[in-house]
């Protein structure tokens, strides 16, 4: 009875740290105070002034604008930059969603194991973004549905990899939690991210 009190425990810490926002990142990064906010972005940092990017980028401002065209492009893959963030948070972490070609290869290829492919990028993708913001001295940060936007990635997938990076996360750092607040502009993928939510948390033995 003591080791399951103990995981059930565990359980709900590493549940705790795991925040579902109905609404913007933006929203979500101003009632929760966060620290880093991701921007979702493509290498060459174009801004089409729509969807998380755009929402991100003007309410940060002229002054993270102006850090940002020193920051050099393209970005690599896999490889957030934090860069001071203006009016909205101490740092916005500059995240590349589009999916590398060597994805698809590793996945037998462009024309099969789409989904497959999607999903080894986007758990790594959240993998690098949470060891960048923990190498930084942050634990709290505010992610929009990453890949789902323009990439036109499956919400599914991305709600899975954020609560299974974050689980490896908390694994590897029980007594220093990253808090993760995943705003879903949309109410479908809000409850998919609570099931999701649901399902590894209170289910699984790796805790």
């Amino acid at each position: 009875f003591d080791m399951y009190a103990a995981c059930s425990r565990l359980r709900g810490r590493c549940a705790s740290l795991l925040q579902v926002y109905g609404g913007s990142v933006v929203d979500a990064a101003k009632a929760y105070a966060v620290r880093v906010v991701a921007c979702p972005c493509l290498p060459g940092l174009q801004n089409y002034g729509y969807g998380a990017q755009g929402a991100v980028r003007a309410a940060a401002g002229r002054a993270f604008e102006s850090a940002l065209r020193k920051v050099p492009t393209p970005l690599a893959d896999l490889a957030p930059i934090l860069v001071p963030g203006g009016n909205l948070a101490p740092k916005i972490a500059m995240t590349v969603t589009s999916l590398p070609l060597r994805f698809w290869q590793m996945h037998n290829g462009i024309h099969s194991n789409h989904e497959s492919a999607e999903r080894a990028f986007l758990l790594e993708l959240h993998r690098q973004l949470f060891a960048t913001v923990r190498a930084a001295g942050e634990r709290t940060l505010a992610i929009p549905t990453l890949g789902t936007g323009g990439q036109g990635m499956e919400p599914s997938i991305t709600c899975m990899a954020v609560a299974e990076a974050l689980i490896e996360d908390f694994c590897a750092h029980p007594t220093d939690g990253l808090t993760v607040y995943i705003a879903c502009f949309e109410e479908e993928h809000a409850a998919l991210m609570r099931g999701v939510k649901s399902q590894l948390l209170f289910t699984s033995n790796r805790s």
